[in-house]
């Protein structure tokens, strides 16, 4: 959110005339760690001031920022190192801000063809086969050789090696359309979280010195540890190479770069020319045009916030925003070229309603927009 707007926003929830539009784009904001020195002086000058007051605490804005610091305080060391500054006093203003985002959660909500994504994914097995997993029923899918393949009741499917006789190698490839997400467990014991509108090739069973899978989209993996079959990613000329760690790999082919995010142990990115070993925190940038890998800080949280069910938008240009909306709610976007660059933060959950996403862009933003059948049209 550009700092006026941010202002303007502030200030009309201290005169108590901001909308609930306005105040669940203000919400959003605040909880996210975004223009910090701004809130910071925004919340400094309304605690001096005696502006806080007027919320409807009965307390002193002092007692109010001390009650705060005390909770805080009372969580343990880990939980407040990783807790910003202006986040103590922000704290304060987002307890007031419950009931109304209570009242927004509750209030009906008109019924829209547009939803959420969920748990959508087909797989493909090496004989042609393609089960659609939204349909296909909870237990043991198919059995091939030593290998059972089973769906669970919670959006995930696994493979379980069992007695009998080791099939050859193959490929299976589980697909997740627009809207879609699936979770998977491979044969080793490595979980895939697989994003949506993502592909991932991979065989029932690793045989050989490495454990290779091959990805189309995004994923979050969990590697199961093993030194003497290492496991890697394919996607594009990059190559993600691991032991045992987790790391997310970002390689749509509709943006300019793919990245991998290392959050614990490590691991090798490698291209045609060159490779480097990434450390935790770090991510790999690739380009989609030009040869090379730039390694640099990642905020890993907002990264693998997707995962845990959450979009989370630092500053990001408006036609990136447009892709991840596109992708999970499936619809296509459309936007005038002037504010394809505007930049947006905010977080906010990805079961929520499209509409009220786009409000919050829209009052995040100064945007307007429009929705025609599945097609969204923002317009400055």
């Amino acid at each position: 959110m550009q700092p006026d707007r941010l202002e303007e926003l502030f200030q009309r929830y201290l005169d108590q005339t901001i909308s609930p539009e306005e105040l669940t784009a203000l919400q959003a904001v605040m909880a996210g760690n975004y223009n910090r020195e701004i809130i910071d002086r925004l919340l400094e000058r309304a605690f001096s001031n005696g502006s806080y007051i007027a919320q409807g605490t009965d307390h002193a804005p002092e007692e109010v920022y001390r009650e705060i610091l005390e909770r805080i305080q009372s969580a343990s060391a880990k939980e407040r190192r990783i807790i910003p500054r202006w986040y103590y006093a922000a704290a304060a203003i987002l307890g007031i801000l419950v009931a109304v985002a209570a009242w927004w959660q509750l209030r009906p909500v008109r019924e829209s063809a547009i939803v959420p994504g969920g748990p959508h994914a087909r797989l493909t097995l090496a004989d042609g086969r393609v089960i659609t997993l939204d349909t296909a029923r909870e237990g043991t899918l198919v059995r091939m050789g030593n290998v059972r393949i089973i769906k669970s009741g919670n959006g995930a499917l696994s493979y379980q090696l069992t007695a009998g006789s080791t099939i050859p190698a193959q490929e299976n490839i589980l697909t997740t359309p627009a809207g879609g997400e699936y979770r998977l467990v491979l044969p080793d014991g490595s979980k895939v979280w697989l994003n949506a509108a993502s592909e991932l090739r991979y065989p029932p069973a690793f045989h050989g010195n490495a454990r290779s899978v091959q990805l189309r989209g995004e994923a979050y993996f969990e590697v199961t540890a093993n030194e003497q079959q290492p496991f890697e990613v394919v996607s594009g000329d990059m190559r993600v190479q691991a032991l045992g760690t987790a790391f997310n790999v970002n390689a749509y082919t509709d943006e300019k770069v793919m990245r991998a995010t290392l959050l614990n142990g490590a691991v090798n990115i490698s291209r045609q020319r060159g490779m480097q070993r990434l450390q935790p925190g770090q991510e790999a940038v690739c380009s989609m045009e030009q040869p090379g890998i730039l390694i640099q800080e990642a905020d890993t949280g907002a990264v693998i916030a997707w995962k845990n069910g959450s979009f989370v938008f630092d500053d990001m240009p408006l036609e990136a925003v447009a892709r991840q909306l596109s992708r999970w709610y499936d619809v296509e976007v459309e936007m005038e070229d002037r504010i394809k660059q505007t930049l947006v933060s905010g977080v906010i959950s990805r079961s929520s309603p499209l509409p009220k996403v786009l409000t919050i862009l829209g009052m995040t933003g100064k945007l307007n927009y429009t929705v025609t059948g599945r097609k969204i049209i923002i317009k400055g």
